[in-house]
Parts: structure tokens; sequence; C-alpha cells
């Protein structure tokens, strides 16, 4: 049953985007896929790389567009940018064959197009207006909505509810034993995500800002959307992973910063980090130099998981500089013993595809923020909350991979959010919005123009 399952995303985005057209399958059946299915249902043929769902529904949603002679809605206008975002699929692909074999990259290459290249290029080409992305917000609200109040669910009932909802229709799905996610007396969610608690809770930090922008965009939906955004703020809290709710809160702050008119949040804010610096930067030498006490004493820091993070960057730092061109994956496993895992992104880039993998990304990453920022600060009041909100959608997520490793299951929203914030740093005050003021409930204020 679990093939047939591939076969059927397949099918419906195919279906979808010949008879409703590629944008309309993107946003209900591509974006639902991505959140609600398991991403381990996995169809096998030797040979052939593995077909997820969502790798399934992303070439239904392909072969629907060459079927119906709109292809090239597929393609965006290409920008110097997109090399960053892109070159990785190759460059990681040739790194798995450097320790495999030819058989490994072109097994490999396909897998990445699928996971990392095609969700940036259908938002880069999709989601070019405010428009569109109203249109695209409507069905994430209602996915994330429902995926948070299954997260709350399997935390407060202790039951594994996605395991139980798929059986019934005859499909298996694996899940994390219980005697592993126990903390605070209650159940680790993480529903479809089979990485694990924190890649669900990665996810629900990244989207709750979108389902404010979902009120801003859609007035009528003011109050509906502060509901949304609540339900993944606590769907974030049921992964009881402590560095998303960290991030979740930092995501609010500075959503408030950036999205107000007045610059006194924004003065208040680098007061309040200016006098506490004395004291973060002591609290921070204290956090070192334990950890480098506790690795000496007893080889790891595994029974806390801040401590760990922090010495994740001292034992594996040090290794950066014999990763090579193209990684060398070797080096987390010869260390399994004092770091048992690579809960950060950014050094998996490193280790898994070297120099020449991770900086494009890391440039990416870097870029986008600043611009990001700068365009926030530099738009119009009209648009200053729309742009608030997706930089603190993509800061939101970048802070998140310094937590965990680059899983597959939130992996297609980090290349997501890469191409609806370099999409929004080009949007033009004209295209945007038109002539708007702080949106409130029942107003229409919030007016597009035919996006490009």
């Amino acid at each position: 049953m679990n093939d047939v399952m591939v076969m059927v995303a397949a099918c419906i985005a195919l279906t979808a985007a010949c008879l409703k057209g590629v944008s309309w399958a993107f946003r209900w059946v591509y974006v639902p896929t991505l959140i609600l299915v398991p991403g381990e249902l996995v169809l096998q043929n030797n040979g052939l790389p593995d077909l997820t769902p969502q790798r399934a529904a992303a070439l239904g949603l392909i072969l629907g567009a060459l079927l119906i002679g709109k292809f090239h809605r597929l393609l965006p206008r290409w920008q110097w940018f997109d090399l960053l975002a892109l070159a990785p699929v190759l460059s990681f692909s040739i790194s798995y064959a450097t320790f495999t074999d030819f058989e490994g990259f072109y097994n490999r290459l396909p897998m990445l197009v699928l996971d990392w290249a095609c969700p940036y290029l259908f938002v880069r080409s999709l989601i070019t207006s405010v428009d569109s992305l109203r249109k695209l917000l409507t069905p994430l609200v209602l996915a994330s909505v429902t995926f948070a109040c299954l997260a709350v669910y399997e935390c407060r009932m202790a039951t594994r509810i996605a395991q139980q909802l798929w059986a019934l229709i005859g499909v298996h799905v694996n899940v994390i034993p219980h005697y592993t996610c126990w903390r605070w007396g209650l159940l680790r969610a993480n529903l479809t995500f089979a990485a694990g608690p924190l890649t669900m809770a990665t996810f629900f930090v990244t989207v709750t800002p979108l389902m404010l922008l979902w009120g801003l965009l859609r007035p009528q939906y003011y109050w509906h959307s502060r509901f949304a955004a609540l339900a993944t703020a606590v769907g974030c809290f049921a992964g009881l992973s402590r560095g998303p709710m960290v991030a979740l809160a930092a995501s609010a702050v500075l959503y408030v910063v950036l999205g107000s008119r007045s610059r006194i949040p924004l003065v208040l804010l680098l007061a309040v980090l200016l006098l506490a610096s004395p004291f973060l930067l002591e609290a921070a030498q204290d956090t070192v130099e334990y950890t480098q006490q506790r690795l000496r004493e007893t080889g790891n820091t595994a029974e806390e998981s801040g401590y760990y993070r922090v010495a994740l960057l001292l034992i594996y730092g040090k290794e950066l500089v014999n990763v090579g061109w193209w990684g060398d994956p070797s080096i987390p496993g010869s260390l399994y013993e004092q770091c048992w895992s690579t809960d950060n992104a950014y050094l998996w880039f490193f280790f898994f595809g070297g120099w020449i993998g991770a900086v494009p990304i890391c440039v990416l990453v870097m870029w986008l923020l600043a611009a990001g920022l700068h365009r926030v600060f530099t738009t119009s009041d009209a648009n200053r909350r729309i742009m608030a909100a997706i930089v603190t959608t993509y800061a939101g997520m970048s802070i998140c991979m310094g937590n965990v490793w680059f899983a597959g299951d939130y992996g297609p929203f980090f290349w997501i959010t890469c191409g609806l914030l370099a999409n929004a740093i080009q949007w033009s005050d004209r295209r945007a919005v038109d002539g708007a003021s702080a949106p409130r409930p029942n107003s229409s204020a919030w007016s597009t123009a035919p996006g490009g």
C-alpha cells in the first residue's frame, strides 16, 4: 500500500496540473503533500532513485506542465543568486560520488533535483506577486493548522496519531519509540516528520509568521490568522524542543521590531542588547568553559542538549579545514563518541558537500537575510509588515538550522523560503501593494497589481 500512495501522489499532481493549472497544483497538491504525507513512504526500484510522495508530486506537476505546454511557467526569470541555490544540487551529487562511485552520482542527482531544486524553482516561478502569495497562503494555512492540531493531540495524549490515521487506509508509517521521546512528562510529537520532533518544530517556527501574513493579505481573515499563528506556535511547543522554542520567541520579537512603522521598538531592542552585552558575553564564555571542562572529563556533553550544541562547534569546527573541496562524511563518524549527531545544518553542509557545496548555501543565506532586512527598512509603510513577515519566516528557519541537521522532511521548506524571500526582495512597491495602511479586520486596504 505504501507504493500505491506514492503513485497516487503523482497521479493527483499530474491531474491537477492538467485540469487546474500548474500554479493550482503547486498550491493545493504539492505543498500539502510536503506537510501531511509521510516522506518515508518509498517506492524502490533497483538502479533507480527512491521515489517518495513528495518527489512523485513534483514529477507529476512537471509532467502535467509538459503535457499542457506550460513548462515555461516552471522556469523563473533568472538572476545571479539562482546559481547559489542550484549549484549545490550538482556539487553535492559530485561529493556523494567521490565517496561511492558514478552510480552514486546519477542516483543522488535526480533526488536532489526533486528535493532541493524543484521547491526553489516552483516558488521562484509561480509565486511572483503578492496576489500569487495570497493564493498560496490559504492551503498552507489549512495544512499547517491541521498539522498543528494533530501534533498537540499526539503530545498531550501520548499516542502516535499519524500512524493510527494512516493505518486506517492500510499505510504503514514507522514511528519513533515512545521511550526515546519523553520530556517533561509529555510525548514529543513528530507526526509525519520521520527525522524527529526537532524537525517538526523547525517547520512550525518557519510557518508561524506566514499565518500572520495570511491575515495581512486577506484582512477578512485577520482574527483567523491570529488563531492560525497561535495553533502553529503551540504545535512548535508540542515538539518539546528548546531550540525551536527560543527561535520562535526570537522570531516574534523580530517581527514586532521589523513590522513597526516606528523606530522606537528597534531602538529599544538595540539598547537592551547593548546593555545586556556584558552579561551575554560572560554567559557565553562560561558556557564554552563548562563545555570544554565536560569534554575533558567525560568526552562528551550528551546529558544537556544546549551544551551539546556548543560542543558540536568546538569539536567539528576544528575539522572544517579537513573536509576538503568535496567534503568528508567520515569525519562525523570518526567522532561519534564525542558527537553522536550532526545537529547543525551548516556544519552538515560542509561535511557532506565540502567547501564547494557549503559556501554557496551559506552565502545565499547571508545575502538573503541582509537584502531582506534592507528591503524592510527601505520599503513603504504599506509594505513593511509584508516584508517583515517574510524576512521573519526566513530568519526563523535560518536560526533553527543551526540546531538540527539538514533533514529531508523540513529541507524543502528551506528552499521554499529561499525562493519566497528572493522574489519578495525584487517586488517593487507598485507591484506589492497600492496605497495600503495597516490592515484591520474587515478592511480591504490591501490591493494587488498584476504581479511579475
